[in-house]
């Protein structure tokens, strides 16, 4: 059985102490009105926090055999909670996820992983 899902788990190490500072106070919303209607382009932003942390994972799986272990116990367990209608195919959760269709035109252009 896995232990609960942590924020570390999710959350750069640097940066969960942000992440809980917009919580703590009980916003209802992580960014005002007027944070959301600027020039930043918070898409592009999160894509390159999502490129982070994938780095920071696949850095994990490969220094420790047993994270995969680890990260397949979570994936389980939350989508038993989340998701208790449909039955997780574990075949599904092994092996390589390939890139494809436009997305994989996409990721070799910008010179990502496809594999």
């Amino acid at each position: 059985m896995c232990h609960e899902l942590d924020l570390a788990l999710h959350v750069a190490e640097d940066k969960v102490e942000l992440v809980w500072a917009y919580f703590d106070d009980g916003k209802s919303y992580v960014f005002t009105k007027t944070e959301m209607n600027n020039k930043i382009d918070l898409h592009a932003i999160r894509g390159q926090v999502a490129r982070e942390r994938y780095q920071e994972y696949e850095g994990k799986l490969r220094a420790d055999p047993n994270y995969q272990d680890v990260l397949t116990c979570k994936i389980i367990e939350r989508w038993e909670k989340h998701d208790s209608l449909r039955k997780i195919d574990l075949k599904e959760m092994n092996g390589d996820y390939l890139v494809c269709g436009e997305n994989r035109k996409l990721a070799v252009r910008k010179g990502l992983p496809v594999v």
